[in-house]
This record gives C-alpha cells, structure tokens and sequence, in this order.
C-alpha cells in the first residue's frame, strides 16, 4: 500500500516539474532582447583613393605606395577601428545597424600620409551589405624616400624647382642607408619646411669647404634621428643665416672641424634659430664654439639633448667640445640662449661664453 501511495505521488509532482521548467524557459526567452542581424560594410580605398589623383609624373615612390598603413574607424553607437595592412584596397566589417561615421587614415613610417572619409553618414540596415566609397585628402606632407647620393640630389633639385610631388612647401625625407652626399644641402631661394629622419649618417662627399646644411630665412630643417658627420677643414656642419633648425630624437652633429671660419664647430647661429630638443653635438672643432656658436642676434633655444667631447663621458650628460684657441662649448657673441645646461669645456675657457651685448636665460 505504502509503494502504491508513493507512485501516486511521484506522478502528481512530475507535472508540476515540467511546467515549472517550461515556465522558467519562456520567462528567460520574454526578457531577451529581440536578436538583431548584423550588417556589413565594405569599405573601398583602391585606386585613385590611395592618393586622389596625384597630378601625372608626380606619383609619391614605389617605396612609399608599398608600404602605407591603413586605419579604419566607424563611428556610431560605439567606435571600431581596424588596422589594414600594405597593399590591401579594401575592408570588409560586421557592425550592427545604425547610422555611422566612417573615416580612414594612411600612414607611412608611422607619419599621416593622407586621410579620408564617407562625406556623409551611412545608414546600414540588418542584414544589409554595402560598398562605401572613401574620398581621400592628402596630407600637407610629400614624402620622399633617399638610398643614395644620386636620390638626394634628385630630391633636393624637385624641391629647389618645385617639382615634388603633392605640391606642398613641407617635405618628409626618410633616409633608408647610410649616404655620401654629392653636393651641400644649399636651396638659394624660397620657403620650406623639411623633416630629415632615419636612422642613418649622411656624410658630405664633397672636396668644398662650405657647411653641410645652410638654412637662409623662411628656410626650416628638422633632423630626427639622423646623423650628421662633418669633415676636416670645412665650416660648420650646420650654417643657419635664417630660418630655424631643429634637432630630435638621437640626431647627432660630429667628427667636424671647422678650420674655414673658426666658428661653430657643430652650428653656426647667424641670425636665425636653432632649437636643441634632443640629440648630441659631440668632437666637432672650432676656434670659438666648438658645439655651437651664435651671431649677429641668432638665437640658441635648447631644451634637450646633450653637447659633449671626446674626452668626456657622453654617460655623464654634460658638455665638451675641444674648441681650440678661445675654447667654450657654446660661444654667444651676440645673440640669445635659452638652455638648461649640459654643457663642458675640456680646454681653455669656460662652458659657455656670453658677450656683453648677449642675452641669456639658462642654468647650468
């Protein structure tokens, strides 16, 4: 009887059981928000995209085309980004339905070479694919890439005769070896603004005595990470008569000695502006100056780097410039620094030299 009453039991639970469970299930399922397709977008670049119409015989280097990076971003309900490797022309993205914001940027060597976007929203419905065409702006930069001697003489003759590519007065040099210049870097005439980078030593093959670099007014060269080495008895491995020049990074200016002028061994500042944010001047020679010398009202602004000699240690962040009969490291006969030390003197004269008709705000 007992076994009996307990299979009557068991078969009045068992229907309670399953319609507790089948009412938890359709409870889970009614708080679920309703499942939504995903959209595609398909994002084209190719072609005339890359670099909108360049205009003939002014198409930026192989070199450069090859390795562009790619960043796409979509804006809408959230951001998503995504990177594009070299030689991809297009993408294709899942994203949920909205509206959205597309825009692209291309990178060469990590420096914006041109940028883009949709012009207007686009709408992507779920389960829709659509093809979004990029309109492309290009940067205010043309790049160039330098192997050789023979290609800096090219490059420079395209921006001395504006021929370079893009039409702008802002260059981008990347230096790819090691190279022995032909000639100086001298443009006589015009404005411009020049990045030099890479990680590699230009050196002058040339017999003159003149400086590696003259900069005149309008005229602005920054050096990142690229090297500089001077010659005996030349100038100044820098001679800026206007204009600014401006070290980054691990520039170096070295192994110069100016016997042509006898001042500046590393820089001449004759009336324009040099600006040390990074770097090291170190075994250049000179008569005054033996790292830097500043004239005729130029100005020194260094918030970085190190100028040192060979016989100081360049661990020891300070400076030393044989420089001969006057010595000094940085000779200011007039013009105007404005520095935070890192400076010695390992013959005569002390660090710095500051005339009587010189201004200066720095701290050794």
């Amino acid at each position: 009887m007992k076994t009996h009453a307990s299979n009557k039991t068991k078969k009045a639970v068992l229907p309670l059981i399953v319609i507790m469970a089948l009412f938890t299930i359709i409870m889970f399922f009614s708080c679920e928000e309703p499942y939504e397709e995903m959209g595609t977008v398909i994002i084209n670049f190719g072609g005339s995209a890359r670099y909108n119409a360049w205009e003939s015989g002014k198409e930026p280097d192989s070199r450069i085309i090859n390795s562009l990076q790619y960043t796409v971003t979509l804006t809408g309900t959230s951001t998503i980004s995504r990177n594009v490797s070299p030689g991809i022309t297009s993408v294709r993205m899942a994203v949920p339905p909205g509206t959205w914001e597309i825009s692209l940027d291309v990178f060469y060597d990590g420096m914006l070479f041109a940028a883009g976007d949709a012009q207007h929203p686009v709408e992507i419905k779920s389960g829709q694919s659509i093809h979004v065409p990029i309109v492309m702006r290009r940067s205010e930069h043309t790049f160039f890439v330098v192997g050789s001697g023979v290609e800096w003489r090219d490059t420079i003759i395209k921006i001395a005769t504006g021929d370079a590519a893009g039409g702008y007065n802002n260059y981008v040099i990347t230096i790819t070896n090691d190279i022995s210049l032909p000639s100086d870097f001298l443009i006589t005439s015009g404005s411009f603004d020049i990045i030099i980078r890479g990680n590699h030593t230009i050196t002058s093959g040339s017999s003159g005595t003149g400086p590696l670099f003259t900069l005149e007014s309008g005229q602005n060269i920054t050096l990142k990470d690229t090297r500089l080495a001077g010659r005996p008895n030349s100038g100044p491995i820098v001679n800026i008569s206007g204009g600014i020049f401006t070290m980054e990074g691990s520039a170096s200016l070295s192994r110069n000695n100016n016997t042509a002028t006898g001042a500046g061994g590393g820089v001449y500042v004759g009336g324009g502006t040099f600006i040390m944010k990074g770097g090291t001047i170190g075994g250049n020679q000179a008569t005054e100056g033996g790292g830097v010398y500043v004239s005729n009202n130029g100005t020194f602004i260094k918030t970085g780097g190190t100028i040192y000699g060979n016989d100081e240690s360049i661990n020891q962040n300070i400076a030393s410039n044989p420089a001969g009969i006057a010595g000094h490291a940085v000779y200011i006969a007039p013009g105007s620094l404005f520095a935070n030390g890192g400076y010695r003197n390992t013959t005569a004269g002390p660090n710095v030299n500051l005339s009587t008709d010189s201004t200066d705000n720095w701290n050794m």
